[in-house]
């Protein structure tokens, strides 16, 4: 009796069929891949149509705009012509008022004639009635009424000439009055070197002053003026300084006192005589 062969299952078919399969899944994988990193002509086709529908779709947009824009410029030229006022309505109007004017103009020459036969008719009366001389006389009076017009005018404004003469010169008057009370006292130019002590007595009391220095200017009652002045004299010296007296009629006893004071502090004096409402302005400017 044979013995029986044992027959063996061959798994080598199959496992090439599975790795063939896996082999071809992964080639499809990787397919795939590649198209989706990698555009393919079609897609670049795509882009460039997409490009250009854009661009047709910005234009179209332009010129939606300028269609809207030409739109409003239409419906406003639209509203103005609606709004514009009849040119028939407009002429009949303008008839109108011509043939009025002409109406007016026509009763105007009426009215003129109708005056020129007044004053005709007057003056064919002005005859019959021998008033010729009346007319003319009243004329003449009229151009002498005229005449004397003319001249009181000329005369008004020769009035009004001399009152601004005379208002000039009263100006001038009353500014010569009040320059008239003023005396400059200057120095000499010829001097010894010492400078006065100018002092101006009056009833009220003294003002002592200095040349071209007004802000010096020192006023003492009657009652104090000889004090005063001895102690104004205290802090001068008699090489440097001596005293100028100006007397006004009222302070010719005070004078006397302030003489005495100066007399004995051997400073060298002199003295003038000055109106009562004089003002002495001691300076060498004039103006």
């Amino acid at each position: 009796m044979n013995a029986r062969r044992t027959q063996r299952m061959n798994l080598f078919s199959f496992q090439d069929i599975i790795m063939s399969v896996m082999g071809i899944l992964l080639l499809i994988t990787l397919l795939l891949a590649l198209f989706l990193v990698t555009p393919s002509k079609a897609n670049l086709s795509n882009q460039e149509a997409i490009k250009e529908l854009e661009t047709d779709l910005a234009n179209a947009m332009n010129e939606e705009k300028t269609l809207q824009a030409r739109a409003m410029s239409l419906r406003s030229t639209l509203l103005q012509l609606r709004d514009r006022p009849d040119t028939n309505r407009i002429t009949s109007e303008l008839s109108r008022i011509r043939e009025g004017i002409i109406a007016k103009s026509n009763s105007l020459e009426e009215v003129n004639q109708q005056i020129a036969d007044l004053k005709a008719s007057r003056a064919e009366q002005v005859v019959k009635l021998g008033l010729n001389y009346l007319m003319q006389e009243t004329e003449q009076i009229k151009e002498q009424a005229k005449q004397a017009e003319e001249a009181n005018t000329k005369d008004q404004t020769l009035i009004r000439e001399q009152e601004q003469r005379v208002k000039e010169a009263q100006e001038s008057l009353v500014t010569l009055s009040k320059e008239a009370n003023k005396l400059w006292v200057i120095p000499s130019s010829q001097g010894t070197g010492k400078e006065p002590l100018l002092v101006t007595v009056s009833g009220e009391g003294i003002e002592l002053n200095r040349f071209n220095r007004p802000e010096e200017k020192k006023t003492f009652p009657k009652s104090s003026a000889v004090t005063e002045l001895k102690a104004e004299l205290a802090g001068m010296k008699t090489s440097k300084d001596y005293i100028l007296f100006f007397i006004r009629p009222s302070g010719v006893t005070l004078y006397r006192e302030c003489r005495s004071e100066v007399d004995a502090s051997s400073f060298k004096v002199g003295f003038d005589a000055v109106e009562e409402k004089a003002e002495l302005i001691f300076t060498r400017n004039l103006e």
